[in-house]
């Protein structure tokens, strides 16, 4: 098996113990990195950074995220004939937020800390951005893409991570991914701002 066979097929080729132990443990290192960089996992796609963060909100938004989006498929599951598995789709949850917690390298340094607290300031002024230093911006932008590109293997892993799991074969299942994702999105939203 080659590491592209790892990357873009998880589901198939790691066992599902091997699974849980490295979406566990990235999990953990994501939730301590997000404390030191100032941020906030608010919903299952959706990182914001902010100057107050307490040691454990972190953690306790990717548990929330992660139960939020395993729920939500699981509930997706019990219209289908076969049988599947909670754990299984634990860690369809676990592998596919992977992506996500890369954002969290864009703020290396505060910069974009720096961007966000000036532009929320600002934000009555339009031209404000075109005082921001240069690095600022680069770094604004190289945010967006890793953004993107984060969701879009978010997508592709949750999709790939469902269809396995659940050994669907109908397109409707795998089309009401959707907004299984969306409603998880909602409710883990709620609940982050809820405690």
């Amino acid at each position: 098996m080659t590491a592209k066979n790892y990357l873009t097929k998880p589901f198939e080729i790691v066992q599902e113990r091997n699974l849980f132990m490295i979406g566990t443990s990235i999990l953990l290192m994501a939730s301590i990195f997000a404390y030191l960089t100032h941020a906030r996992f608010d919903g299952v796609i959706d990182m914001h950074i902010g100057s107050l963060v307490l040691w454990y909100q972190p953690l306790i938004d990717n548990i929330i995220n992660t139960a939020c989006l395993t729920l939500l498929m699981y509930l997706l599951s019990l219209l289908q004939t076969t049988k599947t598995r909670l754990i299984d789709l634990l860690n369809v949850a676990l592998i596919a937020r992977i992506p996500i917690y890369f954002i969290l390298l864009t703020n290396l340094g505060g910069v974009n800390e720096e961007t966000s607290n000036y532009l929320m300031t600002n934000i009555t002024n339009p031209m404000a951005i075109t005082k921001l230093p240069e690095i600022n911006l680069i770094m604004l932008g190289i945010s967006a893409l890793v953004a993107l590109g984060a969701l879009v293997i978010f997508g592709i892993l949750i999709y790939k991570g469902y269809k396995t799991a659940t050994n669907s074969k109908q397109t409707s299942h795998l089309i009401l991914l959707i907004p299984a994702v969306i409603i998880a999105e909602i409710s883990s939203k709620l609940l982050v701002y809820l405690y």
